[in-house]
């Protein structure tokens, strides 16, 4: 279950309240608000997020509460991990940039920024779009490529909780 909680435009007994309801999310009404509407501002906002964990492997903005986190979010404090490179820095961070008038994408020439920015150099974008490219990658194995993982001995555990039959038949013997 998720609330969202405009800021002063609902009325007070609507109001939710971060220390009593466990559900609540703050929501800002901004046009290109990341989390309320999905805008290209929104959309570009959502590639650095995806880059970020990609790249580092866990998310951007993190704590121990989720209001901390919105905190984070709303202040716009984001902090690039070190081992980054520099294209990769200044890409995240740029796309993480907390005014959508500024978030690179949204810019006077829209996705072409992205598309052109030094991290994304080399790439044929032509040759993406029409799936052209071979894969870096490629798994081996079946179907889902099973053997790109180890063997792990079978588990000697049961699969559930032991049943005793007579006494389980007394107890549940009508249904």
């Amino acid at each position: 279950m998720l609330r969202l909680c405009p800021t002063s435009t609902s009325p007070p007994h609507l109001r939710a309240n971060p220390e009593t309801d466990p559900y609540w999310v703050y929501c800002r009404r901004r046009p290109a608000d990341p989390d309320c509407q999905p805008t290209r501002g929104a959309r570009r906002w959502a590639l650095g997020i995806v880059l970020h964990e990609l790249l580092a492997g866990y998310p951007p903005f993190f704590d121990e509460t989720p209001l901390a986190v919105y905190e984070k979010i709303r202040i716009g404090t984001y902090e690039c991990p070190r081992h980054f490179s520099p294209q990769s820095a200044d890409l995240v961070r740029r796309l993480l940039t907390a005014d959508p008038s500024k978030r690179l994408g949204c810019l006077k020439h829209g996705a072409e920024d992205v598309k052109k920015h030094k991290w994304f150099r080399g790439l044929n974008w032509v040759a993406l779009y029409n799936k052209q490219l071979e894969p870096v990658v490629r798994p081996q194995g079946g179907l889902l490529g099973e053997s790109n993982f180890g063997k792990f001995p079978e588990s000697v555990e049961e699969s559930g909780p032991l049943l005793l039959r007579d006494k389980d038949k007394e107890l549940f013997g009508g249904f």
